[in-house]
C-alpha cells in the first residue's frame, strides 16, 4: 500500500513509514571521472582573493593584453617574487609563486596555455 502525504502535513510515523510499498528504482550509475580540482585557497596556485567577481585575475589580465604584453607581465612577476623572496612573506611561498609565473610563461611561449 502506497501512503503519500503532502509535505505540509505531519511527518510519517515509523509504523506508517514501514507500511509504504516502494518498488525498487534502478539508476544507470557510471563511475565518476576524476577531475583535477584546485584547493579553495591555495596561496600559490589559486589564491581565493584572485577569483572574486567570477573570473580569475590572471585570465582577465590576459584578455586585456596582447600576447607579448602578457608574457612580459608574467616575466615581471617572476622578477618581483624572486626579488622579494623572504622580505614580505614566507620565502618558500614567494619562490613557489615565481616558479608558478615562470611555468605559465613557458606554457604561453609554447602555445600550451589555456
Amino acid at each position: 500500500m502506497n501512503v503519500w502525504k503532502p509535505v505540509s502535513e505531519e511527518p510519517l510515523t515509523l509504523e506508517e513509514f514501514e507500511k509504504i510499498d516502494v518498488e525498487p528504482i534502478l539508476f544507470n550509475v557510471t563511475k565518476p571521472k576524476r577531475v583535477k580540482t584546485k584547493s579553495l585557497d591555495d596561496p600559490v596556485n589559486n589564491p581565493a582573493h584572485y577569483t572574486v567577481g567570477g573570473i580569475e585575475t590572471i585570465d582577465y589580465i590576459k584578455a586585456k593584453l596582447t600576447p607579448e604584453e602578457f608574457v612580459g607581465y608574467l616575466k615581471g612577476n617572476v622578477i618581483k617574487y624572486t626579488s622579494r623572496a623572504g622580505k614580505k612573506q614566507d620565502t618558500i611561498q614567494d619562490l613557489e609563486k615565481a616558479q608558478w609565473y615562470m611555468n605559465r610563461q613557458i606554457k604561453e611561449l609554447k602555445g600550451e596555455a589555456k
